[in-house]
């Protein structure tokens, strides 16, 4: 089959971007709801880290870069989320099957035991009103091209799991693989989270620090981590799929 006739027969059976509009429409706008939410967190974090940049001038890191405080906002709360979806889920798993008996846990798939409805409901409307809003005040004022398309892919690949129409077109049929995958994927934000910090370091450290070492050796190692998962998550996870 040729890409072309590929993309007409994706284009008139179905689709996870369709199916996950189609949710949203009969659900009433609840992700646009959020979606609106948090971009107005966002745009009032980046219009507070421009203000504090001019008013302070050169003495505030934020002169140099207002849309940090946004930017490790997010990296923050999305990291903190998805390590707390991974590693209470067992807990809660365990504490079901004790109260439910063995049976039950083991005749149903692991993954679908999970509920992961604050990914959809709260990680993935913050995350998508994130690069929305870097797009408009990073992005586009400093002609960035590279970290524009870096946030439209990331849109383009996590908006399908908003709701459970659209990630199970996602995940071939397992709609609780397509979300297990894109929590998975966002506990790399941790690096994130250390490189800005790092970064403010640079900016404010006045002497030798040995916590500076610290941080340094903890962002090779996310970096490092970053790596490992993305390369087992393509070989082993993505790509025995793609016959399913």
């Amino acid at each position: 089959m040729s890409p072309y006739s590929y993309y007409l027969q994706w284009k008139r059976e179905s689709n996870p971007w369709k199916e996950a509009y189609r949710a949203e429409v009969s659900s009433r706008g609840t992700f646009l709801c959020r979606f609106l939410l948090f971009l107005f967190i966002f745009a009032a974090l980046n219009v507070s880290g421009q203000r504090i940049g001019r008013q302070r001038g050169a003495v505030s890191p934020l002169s140099s870069r207002p849309t940090v405080l946004a930017g490790t906002f997010h990296a923050f709360t999305t990291s903190a989320i998805s390590i707390y979806l991974l590693a209470a889920t067992p807990l809660l798993l365990n504490e079901r099957s004790s109260n439910n008996g063995s049976s039950a846990s083991a005749e149903t798939p692991l993954l679908q035991l999970h509920d992961w409805s604050l990914w959809q409901k709260v990680a993935i409307p913050l995350s998508l009103a994130y690069f929305a809003a870097d797009a408009i005040w990073y992005c586009l004022p400093r002609s960035d091209g590279l970290i524009f398309f870096h946030h439209v892919i990331m849109c383009f690949c996590h908006y399908p799991v908003v709701n459970d129409a659209g990630a199970a077109l996602a995940g071939a049929g397992d709609g609780r693989f397509a979300i297990w995958l894109s929590i998975v994927g966002y506990t790399s934000e941790v690096s994130t989270c250390l490189m800005n910090y790092r970064w403010y370091l640079i900016e404010t450290l006045e002497g030798n620090w040995v916590g500076f070492a610290l941080v340094n050796m903890l962002v090779v190692l996310s970096w490092a981590y970053r790596i490992i998962l993305f390369a087992y998550l393509l070989a082993w996870e993505i790509i025995p799929r793609t016959s399913l």
